[in-house]
């Protein structure tokens, strides 16, 4: 008998049904989850915030590229114009010249109405060593939500969204300086879910390569069929 539960929270990091994956265009129709996901920017924009020796303040973390410049998204403007801010990340998937095409996946509690995070999957038109752009996947958990083990769902669910967007292997990046997050793709190696790619060991990153297929959901069991009773 297969456990379904149990297989997700091998596979994905929980058991939980609830936790998913969505588009940002699913975000945008749900007013709930549109509140949630505007909380979670002003999370990212309030809370990550680091402070150069120079005085120059950096907010948002991995998400600063989209709260700086002459075309920056802040919390309170994508909040203005949301229909307008998924229209821009959506236009990041297509192809533009000299970038890559970007993905954005958002992970959810349904049942609870909450952002939890964002997972980014880039999909290159040519090749290009991993070592150059940094991987096909991020993730971002938000910062209030952090600790929680939402890193390793999200990793899973993650590597399900790239297998359908044609990804065989995914190669990811990780920085080392965060051990949290190298420290679970080591312990994949060993396990046999992942392999370690050599890089620069002066670039302070690591490099690893997983392959997608177990995460698909064609791969997912099918529930136990029930026994049909016995004809009197």
């Amino acid at each position: 008998m297969v456990d379904l539960k149990e297989w997700r929270r091998q596979r994905f990091g929980t058991g939980d049904d609830d936790v998913a994956l969505i588009s940002l265009g699913e975000v945008a129709s749900d007013a709930k989850l549109r509140h949630s996901y505007v909380g979670m920017l002003h999370d990212f924009y309030t809370k990550d915030v680091k402070k150069a020796a120079d005085g120059t303040v950096t907010r948002g973390g991995d998400m600063a590229e989209r709260f700086q410049g002459q075309d920056a998204w802040t919390p309170t403007r994508a909040s203005d114009d949301f229909e307008g801010y998924v229209a821009a990340q959506d236009a990041l998937a297509e192809p533009q010249p000299g970038r890559l095409r970007t993905h954005t996946s958002v992970m959810v509690n349904q049942s609870q109405k909450q952002v939890v995070g964002e997972a980014w999957i880039r999909t290159p038109d040519t090749p290009m060593p991993i070592t150059q752009w940094g991987g096909h996947t991020h993730s971002l958990v938000r910062p209030s939500a952090r600790g929680l083990g939402h890193g390793k769902a999200m990793l899973g669910l993650s590597m399900a969204k790239a297998h359908e967007l044609g990804i065989d292997n995914v190669h990811v990046t990780v920085s080392n300086d965060n051990p949290a997050s190298y420290r679970r793709f080591d312990a994949m190696v060993i396990d046999g879910r992942a392999k370690e790619v050599t890089g620069d060991p002066q670039s302070g990153r690591r490099h690893y390569t997983i392959p997608t297929a177990p995460y698909a959901a064609a791969m997912k069991p099918a529930a136990p069929k029930a026994t049909p009773n016995p004809q009197r």
